[in-house]
């Protein structure tokens, strides 16, 4: 059961704070990120994640505002290339497993290949009611996010997934991370797991384009 829901935030994350704290490395530099975490104390961490998101949504993201949703997701780890698997792509592969993405605008699946194996990575455009199902999908790929861009970002999400990204072995994923916010997009991040007490959703991105989060 979730309750009240409550706020930190922080205009550098790499810096100790009390919303996320980002590690940099010699392969991602440090960048400006500032953050906001909404958490609520909970006995359903995934519970805690849908509540808080579906608040920062309905109140900080309105249907009249200049950002969109979008699902940036993938593969996250390698996959036999063999003709099936291509045939599949991702999307096919998620329903064929029991996995319903939002609906929405999907840009095209694109393959990357190594000697490891084939990953396909896309994302879709989808309105607040889908929310539910694209944790779903980040549930079940661990690798994929969610974000909400300006309107017409639609060439930037293509580009980030057209080169595909690796999971961060902590948080988000730093492959990406950097070009989300340098395309004024934020990155809701879930926080919280397994049998946290305290679990929600931190929204990170430049900290110009978070003043009006802060300030709200």
């Amino acid at each position: 059961m979730t309750t009240s829901i409550f706020r930190h935030v922080a205009r550098n994350l790499f810096v100790e704070n009390d919303v996320y704290c980002l590690q940099q490395s010699e392969r991602h530099p440090e960048f400006s990120v500032a953050g906001i975490c909404w958490l609520c104390e909970t006995d359903n961490v995934r519970a805690a994640h849908l509540c808080c998101g579906e608040h920062i949504i309905a109140d900080y993201f309105p249907d009249s505002s200049n950002l969109e949703l979008w699902l940036l997701a993938g593969n996250s780890a390698w996959q036999d290339d063999n003709r099936v698997r291509r045939w599949y792509k991702f999307w096919k592969s998620l329903r064929r497993n029991g996995i319903l993405p939002p609906p929405g605008k999907q840009t095209n699946e694109h393959l990357i290949v190594s000697l490891d194996g084939i990953k396909w990575f896309s994302a879709v455009q989808f309105d607040t009611p889908g929310y539910p199902q694209a944790m779903q999908v980040v549930y079940y790929e661990i690798v994929s996010v969610i974000a909400a861009f300006p309107k017409n970002s639609e060439a930037l999400v293509d580009s980030i997934v057209h080169k595909g990204w690796e999971r961060s072995p902590h948080g988000p994923p730093l492959d990406i991370l950097p070009s989300i916010i340098d395309g004024h997009g934020l990155l809701l991040w879930p926080i919280g797991a397994f049998d946290d007490r305290e679990a929600g959703v931190a929204v990170l991105g430049k900290p110009e384009d978070m003043d009006s989060l802060m300030n709200a």
